[in-house]
């Protein structure tokens, strides 16, 4: 059966609607290569793969955008002098081996002047999905987003920790994730040492944190 096609257009009052097409083979390919890695990933990160995949299908437009294809980034990272990979230049479309190198390659009122528009850039999609995760996981700011399994709870905090400056970023997700059928991703199997504990945002704890 064919799938629908999400098409968030904006109105006057800042709603959009949902005009459904059939997805091109290369977007159903897409979605199963970064839904079976998003699925792998939750395993061990705890962050929703269908909130992982419907961000990156905003993001990196099915994986067709510029940065998707020059930097293999799919989740719109920005890189920083703290960035230890290599780096985009998205004004220049260059791919710089480390930020260092960014910087003595251009001038200091250059690289003053563009900081938004550097991103970080990966080998592979599997490294941008992997250092996604690990910017979730790896900073308090975004400490409600590992193992909040309701889609729409995560869908929120996502937002509201300042990952996104689109106050429409969570009805994107959640339509996103919905149209798609994005949370037959998040249907996994957990070790037996696990239990599902059915709260509202049905987490899921190792029997020793009960």
């Amino acid at each position: 059966c064919f799938l629908l096609c999400l098409a968030l257009t904006a109105a006057s009052m800042g709603s959009f609607k949902i005009e459904s097409q059939a997805l091109t083979q290369a977007q159903e390919e897409y979605m199963e290569v970064i839904g079976a890695a998003a699925t792998e990933d939750m395993l061990t990160s705890g962050v929703l793969a269908s909130l992982t995949v419907a961000q990156s299908i905003l993001e990196a437009g099915w994986g067709t955008s510029t940065m998707a294809k020059m930097a293999k980034n799919l989740f719109g990272i920005k890189a920083y002098s703290s960035w230890t990979g290599m780096v985009y230049d998205s004004n220049k479309g260059v791919v710089y081996p480390s930020y260092a190198a960014y910087v003595t390659s251009n001038t200091s009122e250059y690289v003053s002047s563009n900081i938004q528009r550097v991103w970080r850039a990966y080998s592979t999609w599997y490294e941008s999905l992997a250092d996604h995760s690990a910017l979730l996981t790896g900073s308090s700011r975004y400490d409600d987003i590992p193992y909040e399994y309701d889609y729409v709870a995560a869908a929120w905090n996502i937002i509201e920790d300042g990952y996104a400056s689109d106050m429409e970023y969570t009805k994107k997700i959640i339509n996103c994730i919905e149209v798609y059928n994005l949370t037959q991703y998040d249907i996994i199997d957990y070790p037996e040492d696990q239990v599902v504990i059915v709260t509202k945002t049905r987490k899921y704890l190792p029997l020793n944190e009960q």
